[in-house]
């Protein structure tokens, strides 16, 4: 359902398929990111990481059924990207950057605000490197490189059980 295997339409697929619009333009490199969350597909094309997404990417509105491109992220370097259920989050240059619909804080804004449609850096986390992240249902995990952060990863609150 939703679209997000890309083929256009929404039916079960028990056989691997290219996705056309990879093929077609062959553009889908080695080292392209690819993720996937329970509603909706991701990667990164052409070498220049431009991200595409499709399925469910919004909680609201119609499903993608194709890849698009997420013109939001156009011109950031993107390293490493995590879909969780219904929320997702890209390192990319010095920033972490997270959208989606969170119910447990899982986009990392804090406690002013719940969710975002549209890609937005992760303030706590602005200036560090992000090197890895990942999601799961009602969570983030995001790995920072330890060199350059002075004491931002002090700042960081500690929740112990």
């Amino acid at each position: 359902g939703y679209g997000r295997l890309g083929h256009n339409e929404q039916k079960d697929e028990w056989q691997p398929r290219l996705v056309k619009i990879f093929q077609k333009n062959n553009i889908l490199g080695p080292n392209d990111i690819i993720s996937a969350g329970s509603a909706s597909s991701a990667c990164t094309a052409g070498g220049r990481g431009q991200l595409y997404m499709w399925g469910k990417v919004k909680n609201s509105g119609d499903e993608w059924m194709y890849p698009k491109p997420v013109m939001d992220l156009s011109g950031w370097n993107i390293r490493c990207m995590a879909s969780g259920n219904m929320h997702h989050t890209v390192g990319a240059d010095d920033s972490c950057i997270s959208w989606g619909h969170s119910e447990y804080g899982e986009l990392g804004y804090g406690l002013t605000q719940k969710s975002s449609v549209n890609p937005k850096k992760v303030d706590i986390l602005e200036g560090m490197h992000v090197t890895s992240v990942g999601c799961g249902v009602g969570m983030s995990l995001i790995v920072v490189d330890r060199a350059n952060v002075g004491g931002k990863l002090e700042q960081l609150d500690n929740f112990d059980g």
